[in-house]
């Protein structure tokens, strides 16, 4: 069997360690595994991967751009799969239309992940033990996740600020992607319930809106009953 390498990047540690340990399980399969897409791009520099998975929403990127970014750097583009939380079906028609060979939505099935992927390098997955420590690790994490978030509530409740309401947008955006792989579907919805509130008053205020922050802190109190 001949080596399959993937190319994987997500700025969601919890993302990385469960995709990757799922790949992992699969002989012959490597994986390098990037936070950020300037890495990504410098390692492609150096080697061409047989598969690449992207995060659409990437920290002053998104996933797109960096495909570009890649294209520019290899000989041929490999396979591309973009994992996105965003259920917009103009945003998956867009990905394709770029080239992307799949679109996985999150949250995904932990144990199937593998086969969505390297399906397209011709391998077939294996249950890795790994993914319950993964897991483990991710609800021990969520007390101080709520503990950001509540911080950054409490800022924009005494007086609003963009990068800090943005900030949450993005923090609540990562945790409703990745609660439901841990069997935490409510938190992930409650999750998105508070990412929409916090995008509706980031919007009312480039309408010149005084944004209601009372509108994300219901959102917020929801999800602490679930989290």
């Amino acid at each position: 069997m001949s080596a399959t390498s993937v190319m994987l990047v997500d700025d969601d540690p919890f993302i990385r360690e469960v995709v990757s340990a799922a790949l992992r399980a699969v002989p012959a399969v490597t994986v390098q595994v990037f936070a950020a897409g300037s890495e990504a791009v410098a390692a492609a520099r150096h080697g061409r991967p047989d598969i690449i998975v992207l995060d659409y929403t990437l920290p002053g990127t998104d996933g797109l751009t960096l495909a570009r970014e890649l294209r520019g750097v290899l000989s041929s583009m490999p396979p591309l799969i973009f994992l996105t939380a965003r259920e917009d079906a103009a945003l998956i028609g867009r990905l394709r239309s770029e080239g992307a060979h799949a679109v996985i939505a999150k949250p995904f099935d932990p144990a199937t992940i593998a086969q969505s992927i390297l399906r397209h390098g011709g391998h077939m997955p294996a249950r890795d033990a790994r993914l319950d420590a993964v897991a483990a690790s991710f609800r021990a994490s969520l007390p101080m996740t709520m503990a950001e978030i509540g911080k950054e509530l409490d800022v924009l409740q005494q007086e609003w600020c963009r990068p800090v309401a943005e900030s949450l947008s993005m923090r609540v955006h990562k945790l409703a992607g990745t609660a439901g792989l841990f069997k935490l579907a409510d938190v992930g919805l409650a999750a998105r319930d508070v990412e929409a509130a916090v995008e509706a008053q980031l919007k009312a205020e480039l309408r010149g809106e005084t944004p209601r922050t009372m509108e994300i802190a219901r959102a917020i109190a929801a999800l602490r009953t679930r989290a």
